[in-house]
């Protein structure tokens, strides 16, 4: 059974309850798991080991970062045992 995992192409953390943080979306409990989010000069914006922890946009937790697109990296092991890694962009959206 492959294991599958989608990752949101956006997300808006205004705080309205909806597509708050950006996380993985996951048909399995990683086995290991990291998370790191960087901005567009490699500077580390947010890492998480927990699975269920999505990033708020915030800089490591204190001011907002701005509107944008920022790279994820993430590095999981699956229930079968496999080790996979994806990396990618998410665009931050602040709403009018």
């Amino acid at each position: 059974v492959k294991s599958t995992v989608y990752m949101p192409n956006a997300f808006t953390p205004n705080n309205d309850l909806q597509n708050d943080v950006f996380m993985p979306v996951m048909d399995f409990i990683p086995e290991s798991y990291h998370m790191i989010i960087f901005d567009r000069s490699g500077k580390i914006l947010f890492q998480t080991e927990d699975p269920q922890e999505g990033w708020d946009g915030t800089m490591n937790g204190n001011d907002k970062a701005g509107p944008g697109v920022y790279i994820y990296h993430i590095e999981y092991q699956s229930y079968n045992v496999s080790r996979n890694d994806t990396t990618g962009h998410v665009t931050l959206i602040y709403p009018q």
